[in-house]
């Protein structure tokens, strides 16, 4: 479960401790704090600032999926550097957000096999983080 409200309110980092022990079986882990206000919302992951939204964006963007892509993207990037073959997908959205772990194959077995609806397909992720 990972609500899209709940993390663009502030709850990246609760997120990020909810997958904590995945994350820990793929060799990554997450140091994180926070600087959240009404103006923006920046973590601190393992030393490095990256921006969930700023002043602007706050006032134009989707902050719900602009926070889901920008706090998926940094776990993808971690797993990356971890070398795992896992990568963070998302799943229906807004509140009903969730957060699922597949391997590229496993994605593209998914996508092959027809079973689901369109809307029930998990999506990749595709943001960039500063």
């Amino acid at each position: 479960m990972a609500d899209a409200e709940n993390l663009a309110e502030g709850g990246v980092i609760d997120f990020y401790s909810s997958i904590s022990s995945f994350l820990k079986d793929q060799n990554v882990s997450i140091t994180a704090d926070q600087d959240f206000t009404d103006k923006h919302y920046i973590i601190k992951v393992n030393g490095e600032n990256y921006t969930i939204y700023n002043e602007e964006e706050l006032e134009s963007a989707d902050i719900w999926e602009l926070s889901t892509v920008r706090s998926f993207t940094i776990v993808n990037c971690l797993l990356k550097e971890a070398r795992s073959n896992e990568r963070i997908f998302w799943l229906y959205g807004g509140n009903d957000l969730r957060a699922i772990f597949l391997t590229d194959e496993q994605y593209k077995e998914i996508l092959n096999s027809k079973v689901l609806s369109e809307k029930e397909l998990p999506q990749k992720v595709s943001g960039n983080i500063d």
